[in-house]
């Protein structure tokens, strides 16, 4: 999801039936291009407002910008010799039962960092 109401994939990774389902959910979605999507352009990170995306991507930057986003190239190019892109290079921090004053970290798996983890860490 790049913002609330924007989401992008690339339909011919989805088998018939799936793609029927994103299409009636998403009827509005970006459809990325296969150039796009073995450049890793959906490998993205949207702020609401924003899509930072590899700069190798041609077709992305143009539709999220018809999408009211703005799009932010990012030469990922020895990420991409990984597997990688521009997703893979973020973490994504959560609030939890720590409380406000103290969030609690959490992997991409939901698990909560310990305030040992946070202390080691450091």
């Amino acid at each position: 999801m790049l913002a609330p109401d924007v989401v992008a994939y690339f339909p011919d990774a989805f088998a018939p039936h799936s793609r029927a389902e994103l299409e009636r959910r998403y009827p509005d979605a970006i459809l990325a291009t296969e150039r796009d999507a073995l450049a890793l352009a959906l490998n993205a990170v949207g702020d609401g407002r924003h899509v930072v995306h590899a700069a190798q991507a041609i077709d992305f930057p143009v539709q999220v910008a018809a999408a009211g986003l703005t799009p932010v190239p990012v030469d990922v190019s020895e990420l991409k010799r990984a597997g990688g892109g521009v997703k893979c290079t973020t973490l994504e921090l959560h609030r939890s039962v720590a409380g406000p004053e103290l969030p609690a970290l959490q992997t991409h798996s939901g698990t909560a960092a310990t305030t040992h983890d946070r202390e080691r860490a450091q």
